[in-house]
């Protein structure tokens, strides 16, 4: 699991960098596609880095240090596409 969260913040950084591509182009239908792709991937991160600690006991997951402060160094990232999304919207 620790090779996941720096390979998801690697592809979102990619895949905002090539909607703004498009959105700069003019092209707001495939940038709009593209930011909705990298929201979906930034969902799933944030998902599965709540997931990562156990309901019933509170108590969190083996290798949560590393994991967890790769995910707060990169927290603003995650909400990046769907700020983008809505910019593109307008």
């Amino acid at each position: 699991m620790n090779a996941y969260m720096p390979w998801a913040v690697r592809r979102l950084r990619l895949m905002m960098q090539v909607g703004l591509t498009f959105e700069q182009v003019g092209d707001e239908e495939r940038a709009q596609a593209q930011y909705y792709s990298a929201h979906m991937l930034a969902r799933a991160v944030t998902d599965v880095a709540f997931d990562r600690y156990d309901d019933k006991k509170g108590a969190r997951k083996t290798d949560d240090r590393f994991w967890l402060s790769v995910f707060v160094e990169n927290l603003p990232l995650l909400f990046q596409p769907l700020m983008s999304s809505a910019w593109v919207s307008e």
